[in-house]
């Protein structure tokens, strides 16, 4: 379980530390998230993201892939660079929960559970 409140919202993230994959629907928050995460890691909370866009711009995905600094990893649009990082997500599922979009298999495991999101204007919840 996670909780954090970031820009008056409260994310509430019911898993366990491994690695999860949202179904593959659009308009469901997980940009939302993504962003809400980056902003959680500015103020210095535990959680963060990574997108294709930092993917682009060249940032190295392992800074953010460090085994126990972050509670919660949300890997935004990995189907576009999926299998970078892949040793070092394995690796940080241990003591972090990641959080993929990922519109097929992700090249992490054979399997990767689903999970979903729900949001409103004030909460979102990811189980």
């Amino acid at each position: 379980m996670f909780h954090i409140e970031i820009d008056s919202v409260t994310i509430n993230i019911h898993l366990e530390h491994g690695i999860y994959r949202f179904l593959k629907k659009s308009s469901t928050g997980k940009s939302r998230l993504y962003h809400l995460l980056v902003a959680a890691s500015v103020s210095g909370l535990p959680a963060t993201g990574y997108t294709y866009q930092d993917y682009v711009r060249g940032l190295d995905i392992s800074t953010i892939l460090v085994p126990e600094k972050y509670q919660v990893i949300l890997l935004d649009r990995y189907d576009l660079y999926k299998g970078i990082g892949a040793d070092r997500i394995r690796e940080c599922a241990s003591s972090s929960i990641i959080l993929m979009d990922c519109k097929d298999v992700p090249m992490i495991s054979k399997t990767v559970p689903y999970c979903r999101l729900k949001m409103s204007e004030s909460q979102m919840e990811v189980f």
